[in-house]
């Protein structure tokens, strides 16, 4: 914002000058243009400024979708141990309820129902 105020301050005073004279209708304008230039100048480094920052948090967020990505795999893989593993509990539970229905003892439980 500073520049463009003194972009407006300096357009009234440059309006304000007698461009009468030829000459120094030749310095309205080319003061008039220099202003042009530098608020263009001015405008561009902020615009490259503007999209480093949109490079960068482009690049961030790509980061972040490989990240939220590799999460949904381990999620996945998990859930797929899980039931892996319930199936499996329900297999050694159905088989050492047979086995104690069999013999007439009550289940094990603990280290020795997996170790058996």
């Amino acid at each position: 914002m500073k520049s463009r105020n003194t972009y407006n301050t300096h357009t009234r005073e440059i309006a304000m000058l007698d461009t009468q004279h030829p000459l120094r209708k030749h310095a309205f304008h080319f003061s008039v243009i220099n202003l042009h230039f530098c608020a263009l100048l001015s405008v561009m480094q902020e615009l490259h400024l503007v999209r480093d920052q949109f490079s960068a948090e482009q690049e961030r967020a790509s980061k972040l979708e490989d990240e939220v990505s590799e999460i949904q795999e381990q999620l996945q893989k998990m859930d797929a141990l899980e039931k892996e593993f319930k199936l499996l509990r329900g297999e050694i539970d159905s088989g050492s309820n047979t086995a104690a229905a069999s013999t007439n003892q009550p289940p094990r439980g603990g280290f020795w129902r997996w170790n058996g």
